[in-house]
């Protein structure tokens, strides 16, 4: 028996595929991003590039599901890749220990000459610059969210939809963010939003639930609210 079985009735032929072979780009290898990153990789044998330029730090260890103790110090990363490779060691992992932009991206990526994801997991707007960049040269689809003490964000930008000023204006990279209290469990709801837009970009790529729309929700008092863009 295959350790896909559960779920591989759920996907039709094609988008399989397209999961199997399309590259996962994970920006920012933190909260967001080490759930999204281990729920991937229980999806398939897909191949993943980890972007963080930080190290493991101990208020880290409250929602980055991939580190412990130990691994304090470290480069993320580093310690992202060995414990999704423990996972599932059919996976095809690459890192970069880089802050994203555009130039790094062409000089560092062994994605960068075919089709790719991204999964947006940083933690600010200005960071997001270099996501942006990227798309509008490369036309890649973005996953994005955002999380903050009970609440998050999610929303899927695709190629030609007007990307970040679309959904959060033309100076959402202006303002400056600072260092922000996060619940666990709101990180893991909305990496599973981002994994789920994504599985749902695999079977219609030209359209997503989630491509014309944003997604809040509140943890506290379990309510979700859709804005239309």
């Amino acid at each position: 028996m295959s350790r896909y079985d559960r779920h591989r009735p759920l996907f039709s032929d094609q988008a399989w595929q397209r999961l199997l072979t399309t590259p996962a780009l994970i920006a920012g290898v933190g909260g967001l991003g080490t759930n999204v990153a281990m729920q991937l990789s229980r999806l398939a044998a897909m191949r993943i590039e980890l972007w963080d330029p930080g190290v493991v730090d101990a208020p880290d260890l409250n929602r980055q599901i991939l580190y412990g103790k130990d691994d304090i110090g470290a480069a993320k990363v580093e310690c992202a890749r060995r414990r999704l490779e423990e996972v599932n060691p059919e996976l095809t992992v690459g890192t970069v220990c880089e802050a994203i932009d555009f130039e790094r991206f062409r000089e560092y990526s062994s994605v960068s000459d075919t089709a790719f994801v991204v999964f947006d997991c940083l933690d600010s707007f200005a960071a997001r610059a270099g996501l942006s960049d990227i798309q509008n040269r490369l036309s890649c689809p973005i996953f994005h969210a955002g999380v903050e003490s009970w609440y998050g964000q999610v929303t899927t930008l695709l190629p030609d939809g007007g990307g970040y000023k679309r959904a959060f204006g033309a100076d959402y990279g202006a303002s400056s963010q600072p260092r922000k209290p996060i619940l666990p469990h709101v990180v893991s709801t909305a990496a599973g939003y981002q994994v789920g837009e994504f599985l749902r970009w695999c079977e219609s790529p030209g359209a997503t639930p989630l491509s014309d729309a944003l997604l809040y929700f509140d943890a506290r008092e379990m309510r979700v609210r859709r804005v239309e863009l």
